[in-house]
């Protein structure tokens, strides 16, 4: 059984956890809408901070979207693409983890322009999946 997970950063609109020893990251957007894209800026840069603050080399992300409310307009979309180029190098694998086949297929559009960088990659719905796809994707590169 996994440790308890340790909260490293608690806002209204993320929580972000380390999970798994240490081996897990998970970047958890709540229910709550960003009420202006100058908000989820700043969240966005509270998050990288603490990327680079414990590191992400070793490291798989989760990003649970199950609770995000969809958002598709332009702006935002430009504003999550951003984040994203900043968010996801350096982590050895990471996984978009999506409440349904909508969300899903939403996720792998926006991050089509990711692909060519990614070392290990999965799009799910099952929590299950997207934490064992991490540790096998870790485990993988720890012995290599």
């Amino acid at each position: 059984m996994a440790a308890t997970p340790t909260v490293l950063l608690r806002t209204d609109y993320v929580v972000l956890t380390q999970e798994h020893d240490g081996k897990i990251i998970r970047y958890r957007r709540t229910a709550v809408p960003f009420p202006m894209l100058q908000v989820a800026q700043q969240v966005y840069e509270h998050v990288l901070a603490v990327y680079e603050r414990i590191g992400r080399r070793g490291r798989g992300l989760l990003v649970d979207s199950r609770d995000a409310v969809g958002r598709n307009d332009p702006e935002f979309e430009k504003l999550l693409l951003s984040f994203r180029d900043r968010a996801i190098p350096g982590f050895a694998a990471h996984v978009i983890l999506m409440r349904t086949a909508v969300g899903i297929l939403q996720a792998q559009r926006i991050d089509r322009s990711l692909r060519s960088d990614r070392k290990a990659y999965l799009t799910t719905d099952n929590e299950d999946d997207a934490i064992r796809f991490l540790l096998q994707q870790l485990d993988a590169r720890s012995s290599a």
